[in-house]
């Protein structure tokens, strides 16, 4: 019996592994692409910031 239970247990546990492997890459990649659009808000902030400084400079 247990030699008949390891194979499937070791494959089970393969696929989890590697379930859980994607699902992080996954976060992974979230988490990227929301570090981009922070960077990115705060290049936006930073343009308006300057635009209205130039706008009540030439007021």
């Amino acid at each position: 019996m247990l030699r008949n239970g390891i194979g499937p247990a070791a494959r089970e546990l393969n696929d989890y592994g590697q379930d859980l492997l994607k699902e992080i890459k996954d976060r992974q990649d979230h988490l990227r692409a929301l570090r981009n659009v922070d960077a990115t808000l705060l290049i936006l902030n930073q343009l308006l910031a300057l635009l209205g400084e130039y706008q009540r400079l030439f007021q």
